[in-house]
């Protein structure tokens, strides 16, 4: 179980990594690797993230660089299947409770990810955005665990500086530029069955407990969440 602004890994076998990166991890001259998402939990490490100045929300644990990947040989590594348990990987480890850890991802500090979404026909993207107001993770984490009652699937997550100019190519207006100047926005993206209105509506009853109307949007059609897909997560810095 890692967690690191950069992963580098060299002669390496057989290995299950449980990560967080904020950079795309490297491998060279390793092979039977498998990788997850980081799944760990205690009460001090959502501060300790911070003090290290890493972001739960930047998480590029799937997107694996191999120095020596050949086109026509075998894959060097490959992702854990969806619902790995990340404990039956950690069986030496004892008196979880005792502790006060836990790798459960439901209560995990780094948001669970899929990394692609399942080719699943008439399943809907959805991109759902956090302004800054002092409460952007806190929301943000809220509406996660809320979604996990629903039917959807939460592919990937960032946290980033938005310009007002990407902020007129992600929203088609400017009507947000005063938001994004406040700070980072965090966007989460997910996939499922009518994902859109799934998300409208948890993102309503967050907003309506909070009083914070204004500091979410959520994509308003299957076109507009495609474009800004492309727009948050395939852009070169992404």
């Amino acid at each position: 179980m890692c967690a690191s602004q950069q992963f580098r890994c060299r002669d390496c076998r057989c290995l299950d990594v449980f990560l967080l990166c904020s950079t795309k991890p490297s491998i060279e001259a390793s092979s039977e690797l498998r990788f997850g998402c980081f799944s760990f939990f205690y009460r001090e490490l959502a501060d300790q993230f911070k003090e290290a100045g890493i972001s739960v929300f930047n998480n590029s644990w799937h997107k694996i660089y191999d120095f020596n990947a050949m086109d026509g040989e075998e894959r060097h590594w490959r992702l854990h299947s969806p619902g790995s348990n990340a404990i039956e990987y950690f069986s030496s480890i004892s008196n979880f409770e005792r502790m006060e850890i836990s790798m459960e991802s439901v209560l995990s500090v780094v948001p669970q990810t899929l990394a692609a979404r399942p080719n699943v026909p008439h399943d809907q993207a959805c991109l759902v955005m956090f302004f800054s107001d002092g409460n952007r993770e806190k929301r943000a984490k809220s509406f996660i665990r809320e979604m996990e009652h629903q039917t959807c699937s939460l592919i990937g997550t960032r946290e980033f500086t938005m310009s007002e100019a990407q902020g007129q190519q992600v929203f088609g207006t400017d009507s947000y530029a005063s938001v994004l100047r406040r700070g980072p926005v965090v966007v989460l993206e997910y996939s499922g069955p009518e994902c859109i209105r799934r998300c409208q509506d948890v993102a309503k009853s967050i907003a309506l407990e909070s009083g914070s109307t204004g500091l979410c949007y959520v994509s308003s059609s299957i076109s507009t969440a495609e474009r800004q897909h492309k727009l948050v997560f395939e852009a070169p810095d992404s």
